[in-house]
């Protein structure tokens, strides 16, 4: 069973997450941690940014069993069209160890995202630090035809 522990609160936004978000540095975020697990293994660290103003409230939600992508749509008519994402093999620091269970230095793969609304605006930025010994990507592709 997949299981998630969470923590959700405001933060001033780190210069990596303005510009990603097209902000300007400081503005008020709100920063949700989450410790995804499969049958109480934890599996990714999860680290979401989203504009606070936005997103009223969103830091009371219980997202342990709950999808962000659902509530930002059904709470906030906010509807992700499109994402940029970075994936890269990194170390694991001695806290993402102690957090996933494993040795420092074990590799995880570091995702790094970027979602879109239609029209355009950067709504959430989001690190993702997967066990590397448990976890698979796979990716489609689609080729969209010139316009």
């Amino acid at each position: 069973k997949d299981r998630c522990r969470v923590s959700s609160h405001h933060v001033p936004a780190p210069r990596v997450v303005a510009t990603e978000l097209d902000l300007p540095e400081g503005t008020p975020v709100v920063m949700i941690d989450r410790v995804r697990s499969v049958d109480d293994e934890p599996i990714v660290l999860v680290t979401t940014y989203l504009p606070a103003a936005l997103v009223p409230g969103l830091e009371t939600i219980d997202f342990t069993d709950r999808s962000l992508y659902q509530t930002l749509a059904a709470r906030y008519g906010l509807i992700i069209e499109r994402g940029r994402r970075l994936l890269e093999s990194i170390a694991a620091s001695d806290v993402c160890a102690d957090q996933l269970g494993i040795e420092p230095g074990d590799p995880l793969l570091f995702l790094r995202s970027v979602t879109y609304l239609a029209d355009g605006q950067a709504i959430e930025y989001y690190e993702a630090r997967h066990r590397g010994d448990r976890t698979i990507l796979e990716v489609d592709l689609v080729r969209q035809p010139p316009i």
